[in-house]
């Protein structure tokens, strides 16, 4: 993601010539997440625009990449972490960049229907443009920034748009009450109706219309041709499961979360020219 292939450039900005490898679950080189709910998926930038960086500058700064596979093992002991394609990799230092994954609603009965999005990556915006391109009216849950921006976009094209949102505002996590406030009057003058106190209770698809509802607990159904789930959830399970808190090296000298570059740079200083380092 990009917090990795950051990483990378600033360890090579500080210095250190060791061998670096980038392992990401994704298919492609790292890049910017923020325009896939705005300008990307209005179809504004193209996925050039979106790249973190050019392959190019991977090539050029020697860092492998190596893409495609997820890591499934991390043993802090032996200094290894295992793919989910059954290799191995050592390391000398490793940096986990895991980042989050999108919240599913497998739990939700009806999850299972055709028509539901999530945002998360490159290929999720593209599905996303493609059904709003023949939707007549989209469920968007989640009022963050994420779900406003959707929620922008889609009303741009069109489309009827409803927001639901489970706290009594949208941006309670982030944004003051004057700040929801201004967020919400701006999306309604552009169409989008914002249900707060809202969770999607169960989705239903209607043989007859072609269509599907998405019912919401305590509210009535909203007829809606599309869904998009603008939520996410930390990627902690890596690292809880590897042991690494029982490990005599622990995250100081041989496993680093990513804090500020000035909390990194004495560790960045110190590894120069030391064993190779993975960033996940």
């Amino acid at each position: 993601g990009q917090a990795a292939g950051q990483a990378c450039a600033s360890l090579r900005q500080e210095g250190f010539e060791g061998a670096l490898t980038l392992v990401s679950a994704e298919s492609r080189a790292p890049y910017q997440r923020p325009p896939l709910s705005k300008h990307y998926l209005s179809g504004e930038h193209d996925i050039d625009r979106v790249a973190l960086r050019p392959e190019k500058f991977y090539e050029d700064n020697n860092v492998e990449l190596v893409l495609g596979v997820a890591v499934s093992k991390l043993d802090c002991s032996a200094h290894e972490v295992t793919l989910d394609d059954g290799r191995t990799l050592e390391y000398g230092k490793l940096i986990l960049a895991t980042g989050s994954r999108v919240r599913r609603l497998d739990d939700l009965p009806g999850a299972d229907l055709g028509g539901i999005h999530y945002l998360r990556t490159v290929e999720d915006a593209d599905g996303i443009r493609e059904g709003l391109a023949e939707a007549r009216s989209v469920v968007i849950v989640g009022g963050g920034y994420i779900g406003l921006e959707v929620a922008s976009v889609a009303a741009q094209s069109g489309t009827a748009v409803t927001l639901l949102e489970a706290e009594d505002r949208i941006l309670a996590r982030v944004a003051t009450e004057q700040l929801s406030a201004f967020f919400a009057r701006v999306h309604t003058a552009r169409g989008v109706t914002i249900r707060t106190l809202s969770l999607p209770r169960r989705r239903v698809f209607d043989a007859t219309t072609g269509s599907s509802s998405t019912n919401i607990a305590g509210r009535r159904s909203t007829m809606c041709w599309r869904q998009v789930i603008a939520q996410a959830t930390p990627v902690r399970c890596l690292a809880a499961t590897s042991g690494w808190n029982r490990c005599p090296m622990r995250w100081s000298k041989r496993v680093w979360p990513l804090r500020p570059r000035a909390e990194i740079s004495s560790p960045i200083t110190r590894s120069r020219g030391s064993g190779p380092t993975n960033t996940t």
